[in-house]
């Protein structure tokens, strides 16, 4: 029986938030800044709105709707120079890869398993990380088949990643399963593994953990 482990991008490999740092490595290679500061201004207020639980907003729609947002930038762009971004992007984020996290991938592919990275996330960054040891990348298709940039993509969050998940493995087996996420909802696949694992979990996650009796990879609570 083929064993899985499941792992989450933001957050749980990377040790910061995508969003902005995809924002700031875009400022940087100063490509449409009119845009890119209408989109900046947007995310801010979006962002305050969310903090302040104003309008039902909470951490995973404000997440999905940056995730969309952004693609506006990639539009001003040609495939080729979008490439050279998300390379800059995944250079950049080096630094804050989790090394506790490619610890426990290493062990768990010397114990058999197969690896995901799981994240609605967009697929083209989330291959560069392909090396560091994952054999299966789930996550949002910036592209279609063929080749163009998708300019309204479906944001994989929530219940989706597990639809997802079942379409591309069709032989998972849940019971033989591990996964990995940090914030309260990614609770859709973590109460789905078999193995759940908190790594720096949010306070909401934590908390749940705790009552569950779920293994946490790191103590220190992260800000919400």
């Amino acid at each position: 029986m083929k064993k899985y482990a499941i792992y989450d991008f933001d957050g749980t490999l990377l040790l910061k938030q995508t969003v902005p740092h995809l924002l700031k490595t875009w400022k940087h290679r100063r490509i449409g800044l009119q845009t890119y500061q209408r989109i900046y201004r947007w995310m801010i207020r979006r962002y305050l709105m969310y903090k302040s639980k104003l309008f039902g907003l909470d951490q995973k729609t404000f997440r999905l709707q940056a995730m969309q947002r952004l693609v506006e930038l990639f539009q001003l762009v040609s495939l080729e120079e979008l490439g050279r971004f998300f390379d800059e992007a995944y250079d950049r984020a080096k630094p804050f890869i989790n090394k506790n996290v490619i610890k426990a991938l290493k062990k768990d592919k010397k114990l058999g398993y197969t690896t995901v990275l799981l994240s609605g996330n967009y697929d083209v960054f989330l291959e560069r990380f392909r090396h560091l040891g994952f054999d299966e990348i789930i996550g949002t298709s910036l592209y279609d088949v063929q080749g163009q940039l998708i300019k309204h993509p479906k944001i994989i969050i929530g219940d989706e990643k597990i639809n997802q998940l079942e379409q591309r493995l069709p032989e998972l087996d849940w019971f033989h399963t591990k996964g990995y996420a940090d914030a309260y909802y990614d609770l859709p696949i973590l109460s789905k593994v078999a193995q759940p694992i908190c790594v720096f979990p949010d306070r909401k996650l934590l908390k749940h953990a705790k009552r569950k009796g779920w293994t946490v990879l790191g103590r220190k609570v992260k800000k919400e």
